[in-house]
């Protein structure tokens, strides 16, 4: 039986969002990786600005996620962990 040693497939880029983006209300937070953070409730977006420039929006992102993203020790760390390929995605700036 052969086993295949092929890694995994890296996961695209995040497509940029063309358009109109509606704008979500965003927050400094203490983090070496994230300069702000944005959440709507009532759309569940999560807007993510990276130090290095990358915003990006993702979508159904539960509250508690969002809360827990602000209180964590590594912000930068918990969005790789619990958020990035887990919910949809696009660059918007």
């Amino acid at each position: 039986m052969r086993i295949n040693t092929m890694p995994a497939p890296l996961p695209q880029r995040a497509p940029r969002l063309r358009g109109a983006v509606p704008r979500i209300r965003r927050q400094p937070i203490r983090s070496t990786s994230i300069h702000e953070v944005g959440y709507d409730p009532d759309t569940r977006m999560l807007d993510v600005k990276f130090i290095g420039g990358g915003l990006y929006r993702y979508a159904d992102v539960p509250p508690f996620l969002h809360e827990a993203l602000l209180i964590a020790p590594s912000p930068g760390r918990f969005v790789n962990e619990r958020i990035r390929g887990r919910f949809g995605c696009h660059r918007i700036g």
